[in-house]
């Protein structure tokens, strides 16, 4: 129905449970990466460093009572986080050997 989002990968939503919620404190988890764009009043898809997003009205009656911004498995989730975290971090955690100021 809406060919523009055919390429989005998004997988089932196999429970209800909110597993993480991100806030907009943490801005580098909502840039986009890439996004999917339809017509006015239809979805749209936005890619970010924890996956892909599917905003907008559902055509199907027993989805409308349901508002779902984000779904991904444990596992992913958790590495893009960790990406996420290694290249905000990377100075802090280098193996280079740092000279003090009186050895120098």
């Amino acid at each position: 129905k809406w060919p523009h989002l055919r390429d989005v990968p998004i997988g089932n939503l196999d429970s209800e449970e909110v597993l993480l919620l991100i806030g907009c404190d943490l801005p580098e988890a909502h840039w986009v990466l890439h996004h999917r764009l339809g017509g006015r009043k239809s979805p749209y898809a936005v890619q970010t460093l924890l996956g892909w997003t599917v905003f907008g009205p559902a055509s199907y009656p027993e989805y409308r009572k349901r508002v779902v911004n984000h779904t991904s498995k444990i596992q992913t989730l958790e590495d893009e986080i960790r990406k996420l975290y290694d290249v905000e971090f990377s100075d802090v955690y280098s193996n280079d050997k740092s000279v003090s100021t009186e050895d120098k």
